[in-house]
């Protein structure tokens, strides 16, 4: 039986190599883009990148640039020194993989000319909390060679969400940026001090915040690449708020302003700060209450004596005093937001134009005859003898809501006699709503000398 044959010749193309392949690093993203030009009929192109001259990722293309993020490759790298530069290099190749295309065959790998040198990271991130302040340190990077293409180390702040105990899955993706420091130029640098009123913490009802810090160098140019970040030894939880921050007046008889500020009690708080703060001056009286008792609410009386909470440019006017409050942690945990409360407590206007007359008749009481300008209300006059500048000894007292007042005094001795008045709060409403005003002294004096 006859067999006949036919041989078939064909003939096949290889791709040429890639001209013109490029690198660039984007420093604020950390991206390396990879880009060439483009090989006539490839539908496809390959690139592979190397690590210290291990194969670290391939991917396929039909553009003619691809991005590497740098940093989401961390983890596919055993370890990093912090005592020399690691080299980056990639080689392109054009293909028709997977393309079923008859005619070509895969291009040479062509590697591009330049490596990419990426900077040693620092090591040993530790927060540290100090008075107002949260310090990160960390150990800087030293080099086996030259040390041109460093720029400076950044140090962030991170919100993080805990990790679920109960999930398998990582539960730190929900990483939200909250402070960062200016670019910090000395490569010797050890740490940096953020101010932690500074901080823009938000807070999250469904689980405690808690913060972590990171430190990476940065590099010179877009020829280099970043330094891994370096995350610290643990968190630091943020605690949360007082909450049901309130503030009143206390009525007392002396008709001297107290206020009384109280938050909810939360056990897992140890030492809260209460205070009160002038709106218009911004002025603050506070106190420290450290491990309060176990109760429905913290409370704290405050007295602005001995202190400029009531000063005022133009004490004639109404002022407002909100309260304020803030969770002091200890050393493992940040001191919480300051929160402001949104009742307030009002200070009187002073009166204004004091003014008296004063007349001595020998067979009756001395008299005073007192008017000052003011709103609607009740006012507490004393004659007061003046001691020194601003001391003054109280001889007689008055209460009245009009504001001409007859004031008598008997047996005055001899010394310099003024009047001052203050509007005082007498309304039932009012008592725990307001304080009373500044004192106004008149200007005018009279000098007893028998």
């Amino acid at each position: 039986m006859d067999s006949s044959y036919t041989l078939s010749i064909k003939s096949f193309k290889f791709f040429p190599g890639i001209n013109n392949i490029k690198g660039s690093y984007n420093i604020k993203n950390n991206v390396l883009k990879v880009s060439w030009d483009p090989v006539e009929n490839a539908k496809k192109y390959e690139i592979t990148l190397y690590y210290d001259k291990k194969r670290l990722a391939t991917d396929l293309t039909s553009e003619l640039f691809i991005n590497f993020d740098i940093w989401k490759l961390e983890k596919k790298i055993e370890s990093c020194s912090s005592l020399s530069y690691k080299i980056y290099t990639f080689a392109v190749q054009a293909t028709n993989k997977f393309m079923n295309e008859d005619g070509f065959c895969d291009g040479p790998m062509t590697k591009n000319e330049k490596d990419f040198k990426q900077l040693p990271k620092p090591t040993n991130v530790i927060m540290t909390k100090i008075p107002d302040r949260l310090n990160i340190s960390y150990e800087p990077i030293t080099f086996s060679e030259s040390s041109e293409i460093f720029k400076g180390y950044m140090v962030k702040l991170y919100k993080v969400q805990p990790r679920n105990k109960y999930s398998v899955a990582e539960s730190l993706e929900n990483e939200n940026l909250v402070a960062e420091s200016p670019l910090i130029k000395d490569i010797t640098s050890r740490y940096y001090d953020f101010i932690i009123k500074d901080i823009k913490f938000e807070e999250n009802r469904n689980y405690q915040v808690e913060v972590e810090a990171e430190v990476y160098a940065v590099v010179s140019s877009d020829q280099a690449i970043n330094s891994f970040p370096e995350k610290s030894a643990g968190t630091m939880k943020l605690l949360p708020s007082p909450k049901d921050l309130q503030i009143s007046a206390k009525a007392e008889e002396s008709h001297e302003p107290i206020f009384v500020v109280s938050c909810a009690f939360n056990p897992e708080i140890r030492n809260y700060v209460l205070g009160v703060k002038n709106i218009k001056t911004e002025k603050t009286i506070k106190k420290l209450i450290p491990d309060p008792s176990p109760s429905e609410r913290v409370e704290q009386i405050l007295s602005p004596n001995n202190s400029d909470l009531l000063d005022s440019m133009d004490s004639s006017e109404i002022v407002k005093f909100c309260a304020f409050a803030q969770s002091i942690g200890g050393n493992d945990q940040l001191d919480s937001k300051i929160v402001m409360s949104v009742s307030e407590v009002k200070q009187y206007a002073a009166p204004h134009k004091v003014t008296y007359v004063f007349i001595r008749d020998h067979l009756l009481p001395d008299t005073f005859e007192v008017s000052f300008e003011g709103t609607e209300g009740y006012y507490e006059i004393h004659i007061v003898q003046i001691i020194n500048d601003d001391n003054y000894q109280i001889i007689k007292k008055k209460e009245a809501k009009e504001k001409e007042v007859i004031v008598k005094v008997n047996n005055l001795k001899n010394g310099i006699y003024k009047v001052r008045v203050r509007q005082i709060p007498q309304e039932p409403d009012d008592l725990t709503r307001s304080i009373s005003s500044n004192w106004k002294v008149s200007e005018k004096s009279t000098t007893i000398s028998n």
